[in-house]
């Protein structure tokens, strides 16, 4: 018998002393996508039972964002490293990128001409 996952049921976002919580929603406003520990989760703000959670990140996470389309996001961790990634089923990273400043791991936008994640 194998074990099915029926809903995930997403934790709170990561809270930090002095810092502003980093939530990021899709352009048709249905989702939220936010970083928890070494996770990041889309949840959906009617229905929170429907959510996806990314876990290839190998430290904790910091940011996530949102695609000008809302197909993809974007997230950052504490090692510095950028994964993009699919919103839909949150599993397929599209890239992954090593962003050498890591001071900057807070911010995180796209550039809407290009859907190219900057930072």
């Amino acid at each position: 018998m194998s074990i099915v996952i029926d809903k995930i049921i997403a934790p709170s976002p990561n809270t930090e002393r002095g810092r502003p919580t980093q939530l990021s929603c899709d352009p048709k406003g249905e989702r939220i996508a936010y970083a928890s520990g070494k996770s990041v989760f889309v949840r959906n703000i009617d229905n929170p039972s429907l959510s996806k959670q990314y876990v290839s990140h190998t430290t904790q996470t910091t940011v996530a964002r949102f695609s000008p389309s809302g197909y993809y996001v974007a997230s950052g961790d504490v090692s510095g490293s950028v994964k993009v990634w699919d919103s839909i089923e949150g599993v397929n990273t599209k890239g992954e990128y090593n962003i050498i400043s890591k001071n900057q791991r807070y911010r995180l936008g796209w550039r809407l001409a290009t859907h190219y994640c900057s930072r």
